[in-house]
């Protein structure tokens, strides 16, 4: 009976021993596969890398002082209203009579500094009051310090397409976005000068 209990327990380990070893086996061929993973060329964006000039500047005028967030908000508002564009901030609780006037909404500032000029990237939201969704983009224009004040450079110097995620000197570093469903289709930097 001994001997009976003891070729049970042998043959129970051995059994188990070999499901053990072929599992470990199959994980191995399991992690063997996913390094054999390639990546096809449609998996990769393209990247867009070039430059914009920026003619309208004159650099004799221009001083290197730093733009904060509250100048460059503050400029975008007198900016619009000189163009007859409401601040959307002042409508509140009137859309009934504005529902059809333009507005326009600051949304934020991406410094930039090069050899030649000092200032900022400001994006904007432009439209009628009511106006939504996530197909609507924010604009973008270039606020530059000037000695006594600020001027806009380039009220749409870029497409609105593009988003920009941030910025360093004169480069812009951001992605173009197709809203119709096929989502980012590049990445870009753009160098001003």
């Amino acid at each position: 009976m001994k001997y009976k209990i003891l070729y049970t327990i042998i043959a129970t380990l051995a059994l188990t021993s070999c499901k053990n070893q072929s599992s470990r086996n199959n994980l191995s061929n399991i992690s063997l596969k996913s390094n054999n993973i390639h990546h096809h060329p449609s998996d990769v964006l393209p990247f867009l890398d070039t430059t914009i000039i920026l003619r309208s500047i004159k650099y004799s005028q221009l001083s290197n002082r730093d733009i904060s967030e509250k100048e460059a908000k503050e400029f975008l508002y007198m900016y619009f209203k000189s163009k007859g564009v409401i601040n959307r901030n002042d409508l509140k609780g009137k859309l009934s009579n504005d529902e059809e006037k333009i507005c326009v909404e600051y949304d934020t500032i991406y410094k930039i500094h090069t050899n030649k000029f000092s200032g900022a990237i400001i994006s904007y939201w432009l439209g009628p009051a009511e106006l939504n969704g996530h197909c609507f983009q924010p604009n973008k224009a270039i606020i530059i310090a000037s000695n006594n004040n600020y001027k806009i450079a380039g009220e749409q110097f870029i497409p609105n397409s593009f988003s920009i995620d941030s910025c360093l000197t004169s480069n812009i570093y951001g992605y173009d976005y197709e809203c119709g469903g096929r989502g980012t289709l590049r990445h870009f930097k753009v160098t001003l000068e």
